[in-house]
């Protein structure tokens, strides 16, 4: 039950905003560059750029762009363009009210989050979430004991969230959209999981490996609040 839990820890991307809102404007900023820099028309770029981005995922997005349009490019350069813009995004509305819901109720709010620290942060800032979450877990700040990188689904990630807010595994809920990482580390420390499953997005079709499941499953927010969740057991907020 979840009658219990005194803190929301939440994933970020495709979680409480759509990812694509960010992806979106760094490409367009990347684009407006190579426009002016080449003379090319920026819709244009922006329009193959989406569509590499489709057809081939994002890890060489630019390289395939620049010999499509037979530009010589530092690429590098241009992702740095990418991690360092600073967009205006937008919450998703449930996740608008569900974070006004917890904090009428004094609950408390945490974020864990992979990827490049700038980014990650960019994004945060153009949520606007600095004043509106209790603890912020980039993962791409975080060292272990040893020295190395830490990153979902390790323990120390959620240990380090938990721990800056106060309370045990057991009064906390961790909620993403990603089985392939997101609640198994969260579940072997005793915190409880919640999927939200949302059209659209990254992982929305993939089935978890057994041992990867989350507790419960949504798709919105707000049914955390009405009582709407179908999992292993009934929800009581």
């Amino acid at each position: 039950m979840l009658d219990e839990i005194k803190a929301y820890i939440f994933d970020l991307d495709d979680t409480l905003y759509e990812e694509m809102q960010f992806v979106r404007f760094g490409m367009k900023e990347v684009c407006a560059y190579l426009g002016e820099k080449h003379g090319f028309d920026m819709e244009k770029l922006y329009k193959s750029c989406m569509e590499i981005l489709s057809e081939s995922g994002r890890g060489k997005t630019y390289d395939i762009l620049c010999d499509r349009y037979g530009i010589k490019e530092d690429i590098p350069g241009l992702v740095k363009i990418y991690r360092g813009i600073k967009p205006g995004l937008t919450l998703y509305e449930d996740a608008k009210k569900f974070l006004e819901y917890l904090k009428q109720r004094n609950l408390k709010t945490g974020i864990i989050t992979d990827g490049n620290a700038a980014v990650q942060n960019s994004k945060i800032d153009g949520l606007g979430l600095r004043d509106k979450i209790d603890s912020i877990v980039v993962t791409d700040m975080l060292k272990t004991a040893e020295g190395k990188g830490a990153a979902k689904p390790e323990r120390e990630v959620y240990l380090s969230c938990i721990n800056e807010l106060g309370v045990s595994a057991n009064e906390a809920v961790y909620i993403g959209d990603n089985p392939r990482k997101d609640f198994i580390g969260a579940r072997s420390i005793g915190m409880k999981t919640v999927r939200i499953v949302r059209p659209g997005g990254m992982f929305v079709n993939e089935k978890p490996e057994k041992g990867y499941e989350a507790d419960f499953e949504i798709n919105l927010l707000t049914e955390l609040i009405n009582d709407q969740v179908t999992g292993k057991q009934d929800l009581n907020l």
